[in-house]
């Protein structure tokens, strides 16, 4: 597989005429409703499809209302996610944050045919 390139960022909820604002950086505004997402533009021949795992681990725990596919360990730090997609030559996810979300550190690793093959670092912060 050949990386080209990757980016994060997150979304703001949608106004009354279903309108929001998307912001790339690591920094997420802890609130209610956003919702932050990772992307990775990538090459893969002679695959129709493209298997990945995505682990995600917050410093403290949390709750994960999406149980499709999640293995939760580390008493709820910690979501292990394997997917099979299309190869269309981008993979992304992403995840709105909720009340029982904690502030702080937040990490996702990408791993396709069990190698990191990207590190994404966020942060929620109470700035909005």
């Amino acid at each position: 597989i050949q990386i080209y390139k990757s980016w994060q960022g997150y979304m703001t909820k949608p106004d009354e005429n279903e309108n929001f604002q998307t912001y790339y950086v690591n920094e997420i505004p802890y609130q209610e409703g956003i919702t932050y997402f990772w992307t990775i533009d990538y090459f893969l021949k002679d695959k129709k499809e493209l298997t990945y795992k995505e682990v995600t681990t917050y410093e403290k725990p949390t709750s994960w209302n999406d149980s499709e596919g999640v293995i939760v360990t580390k008493g709820g730090r910690v979501a292990t996610r394997i997917r099979t997609v299309p190869n269309d030559g981008r993979v992304f996810n992403a995840w709105t944050l909720d009340e029982n979300d904690p502030k702080g550190n937040i990490k996702v690793e990408v791993f396709i045919d069990e190698k990191l093959v990207r590190d994404f670092q966020f942060t929620t912060t109470s700035n909005p």
